[in-house]
């Protein structure tokens, strides 16, 4: 049995249970975006939530060679994973193997991406082992196509701010980081050099476009303190 219940009201999901009462709400989605210097860029980000086995984020049409960035988060059941990310173009989608778990609240967040996409994709699809409550983003960039290396936080103490684990990264990189916590996240840390995209109450992802080597995770502040964990991955 789970030890967390979960209703949907609309996109909305919310977590009942031992960590208190949640709305996982979305603020909105990311459109076509501007680069941001050298030759990686953010294109779009899109993003989606609810209470299935699986869920589907929409994009406009993706452009072919680029690099697309899944973040997933569960607030269901640490049992329950990911089991494959597939869209209506084709490619193909690995693991970035930063699962990350916070059994305080039964709850994980993946990354999975696709190298070198073919133009067109307009819809990804997020396959889930098991019916859970989830957040799923979807984020295109330009100018990388490899994993440099990547990093997860598990179990990690209450703490009113977020400090995903950092990677070490060259300079005109990509950066991405998720953050899921037992209580509401209300953006990205002031000060950062990353970029928040929608936070769903709990959980959010970020992602940076890096302008010289060094290391990098994302922050996030917290209604509260509270539980949490992440991963961090870096794109070359």
């Amino acid at each position: 049995m789970r030890s967390l219940a979960l209703a949907l009201v609309g996109i909305a999901w919310a977590i009942l249970g031992g960590c208190g009462r949640y709305r996982f709400d979305p603020v909105g989605t990311s459109g076509d975006g501007a680069s941001q210097g050298g030759s990686a860029a953010f294109v779009q980000s899109g993003m989606t939530t609810g209470y299935a086995s699986s869920g589907a984020v929409t994009l406009s049409p993706t452009r072919a060679g680029s690099l697309l960035v899944i973040g997933v988060a569960n607030a269901s059941d640490t049992s329950d994973s990911v089991s494959g990310v597939t869209d209506d173009a084709g490619n193909t989608y690995r693991s970035a193997s930063v699962r990350a778990i916070m059994n305080a609240c039964e709850t994980s967040s993946e990354i999975w991406y696709a190298s070198n996409v073919r133009a067109d994709a307009t819809t990804v699809t997020v396959k889930l082992t098991g019916t859970i409550a989830f957040g799923i983003w979807a984020v295109e960039f330009t100018g990388a196509s490899t994993q440099l290396a990547g990093s997860q936080a598990n179990d990690e103490p209450a703490t009113a701010l977020i400090a995903a684990p950092v990677v070490t990264s060259p300079t005109d990189a990509i950066v991405v980081s998720i953050g899921l916590a037992c209580a509401n996240i209300t953006g990205v840390h002031s000060g950062t050099q990353f970029t928040g995209l929608p936070v769903a109450s709990v959980a959010d992802v970020a992602y940076c476009v890096t302008n010289a080597s060094g290391s990098y995770g994302a922050q996030w502040d917290v209604a509260m303190a509270a539980p949490w964990c992440g991963g961090t991955v870096v794109f070359h």
